[in-house]
């Protein structure tokens, strides 16, 4: 029993760390598009500035690109606040493996002194 047990436990062990690596990489991933976008919408700012305000952007459009970007900020932090209580979520639902084995001893140790046959 212990021994499958311990298979078990490594087997969970090797699903979050997993599951910890793809987290990190979409983490890094959504970091990355963040920037990427925040950079082109500044570059598009800046390029309109450049041009010496041949163009210049009336109220109704400059109002329409805050809003862009508090709706893209909004999102950004909600993707973040659900990636971290997913996280959270996984870790709530696993047993630290010295409690596990601290059990499993103890189990052992009861089907002992009761003379209860181990279901290895």
């Amino acid at each position: 029993m212990e021994r499958e047990t311990k298979d078990e436990f490594n087997k969970i062990n090797k699903s979050i760390k997993d599951l910890s690596a793809l987290t990190t990489k979409s983490i890094k991933d959504l970091s990355a598009s963040t920037r990427e976008s925040i950079r082109e919408s500044v570059e598009d700012l800046a390029a309109s500035t450049a041009r010496g305000f041949e163009q210049t952007v009336n109220r109704t459009e400059w109002v329409e690109f805050k809003n862009e970007i508090y709706e893209f900020q909004t999102e950004t932090r909600n993707n973040f606040r659900s990636l971290r209580n997913d996280i959270w979520g996984i870790s709530n639902n696993f047993v630290d493996k010295n409690e596990f084995e601290d059990l499993s001893l103890r189990v052992k140790y009861l089907e002992t002194k009761l003379g209860i046959e181990s279901g290895k």
